[in-house]
């Protein structure tokens, strides 16, 4: 979500629906029921149809725990925790009618995750009433990245 102010000019910037946590979010994981499930592959591969001992599942829990969860979300190439999603800014011309302005919500796959949801004019190509510029291109570009950078750096010293 983007804030200008009276002559145009971007003053505020937030990040709506993806809150910075500075920290890699993982899948929850019963690892009682996925330990037994790759005990049991193993053992179906082999021919043995039996239900897993306890010490067989203690032990496959062992192994398991070395290892983290899978994600939630793709890694970033940077290396920060919580994912780029400033990618585009749209922005409500200022000769357009205030009536025509209506910021609608849509999900953008592939590009984006389904779930994840978009703010704006999703054919905004179309639209007689917003320009679009990529925040690459912006003299504040680089700005999601600090921001991220200090979540993850408020998350190390949160958690010691």
């Amino acid at each position: 979500m983007v804030q200008h102010d009276t002559q145009g000019e971007v003053v505020f910037l937030h990040r709506n629906a993806k809150k910075l946590t500075g920290e890699v979010l993982y899948r929850p994981v019963n690892y009682h029921i996925e330990a037994r499930k790759r005990i049991r592959s193993r053992l179906i591969k082999q021919g043995i149809h039996k239900i897993p001992t306890e010490e067989e599942v203690v032990a496959e829990l062992k192994i398991m725990k070395k290892r983290l969860p899978p994600t939630l979300e793709p890694a970033e190439p940077d290396g920060i925790a919580d994912q780029a999603i400033w990618t585009h800014m749209l922005s409500f011309r200022k000769d357009a009618p205030r009536s025509e302005y209506k910021v609608k919500s849509f999900s953008a796959p592939p590009y984006f995750p389904e779930k994840q949801r978009c703010y704006g004019e999703r054919e905004f190509a179309r639209s007689k009433y917003f320009d679009m510029q990529r925040f690459a291109d912006l003299s504040f570009s680089g700005l999601e990245t600090h921001v991220r950078r200090f979540a993850m750096e408020a998350a190390q010293i949160r958690h010691g």
